[in-house]
């Protein structure tokens, strides 16, 4: 089964403002892009947990660049970029389109609807089909009509859905965010992208995947310091007098062979001709220093 998903932006997650949310090349359109991702991405992760063998998503807002195909799941193909036949739904001519999903619509022009218009924002204030004004997701869905593709899903704020019930009744809807003007809107806050691991479960996006440890098993090196962590992975403080001395002793080993200011030289060469580093602790009146310091100074002999 093959599912085509028509992406528009207007009715994403988010989104309210024309000048900066939609628009492409602005600071805020690069936040709204991810949000707008996220939609598309849940929407072909339900398809493919409900059957589906192959989701194409069509890009249908303004330059048709605008979603991260890096962020979405691996088994999605995207149909991106302008000119195209049938436009918003450009690819259900072929015949193997099992079913559409309007993803990110919005209200018609003349309507109330969080930036409602037809094609063109502020220059065409109504259209109508067959005496019934239309928004795109109407003339959308009658040209699917005329190749026999069912609309399942549409997605946009609250009031889309009600514009989706006259001309897709039985496709599942979705609102996103409830209206208040057309420039406003009360919004769902969105949840990271989850994909299910191929062992089962889930895991996280690794765009949204959260850090990995910050101390593994062996050496843990920051700061120019090099620490022995314990066995089994994970740093502690030293406990007991004898482990206290050794920390100690590797922290003055590793400053004499790391720093060139405490060994005077390349530690490389020291090493090979088997040279000999005097140290002796630093004064307590030492402002860098205190009770528990182990900083330590190359010192001659005496």
């Amino acid at each position: 089964m093959k599912i085509l998903i028509s992406a528009d932006m207007e009715g994403a997650t988010g989104v309210t403002w024309l000048k900066a949310d939609v628009l492409p090349g602005t600071p805020q359109w690069e936040r709204c892009r991810s949000m707008f991702t996220s939609d598309v991405n849940a929407a072909a992760l339900g398809f493919y947990d409900g059957g589906a063998d192959e989701v194409l998503v069509n890009e249908a807002h303004w330059s048709m660049r605008n979603l991260l195909l890096e962020h979405m799941d691996e088994r999605v193909r995207m149909l991106t970029g302008k000119h195209k036949s049938l436009s918003m739904v450009e690819g259900i001519q072929h015949g193997d389109v099992d079913a559409v999903a309007f993803v990110g619509y919005h209200t018609g022009a003349g309507t109330e609807g969080v930036l409602a218009h037809t094609y063109l924002a502020n220059s065409i204030t109504g259209v109508w089909l067959n005496g019934v004004r239309a928004s795109e997701g109407l003339l959308n869905a009658h040209v699917a009509a005329e190749y026999g593709v069912p609309v399942v899903l549409v997605t946009g704020d609250d009031l889309t859905c009600v514009d989706a019930d006259g001309y897709a009744p039985d496709a599942r809807k979705v609102a996103v965010k409830d209206y208040v003007s057309r420039y406003a809107a009360v919004c769902r806050t969105p949840r990271p992208y989850r994909r299910r691991h191929p062992r089962g479960g889930e895991e996280r996006h690794r765009a949204h995947a959260p850090p990995g440890p910050r101390h593994r098993r062996g050496v843990h090196r920051g700061a120019g310091v090099r620490r022995r962590t314990p066995r089994g992975g994970g740093h502690r403080r030293p406990r007991g007098r004898a482990e206290r001395r050794e920390a100690r002793r590797l922290h003055q080993r590793d400053d004499v062979r790391r720093n060139s200011h405490v060994q005077g030289g390349d530690d490389d060469r020291v090493g090979r001709r088997g040279g000999t580093v005097w140290l002796r602790p630093l004064p307590r009146s030492d402002p860098w220093t205190s009770r528990r310091s182990t900083k330590w100074w190359r010192s001659p002999p005496s």
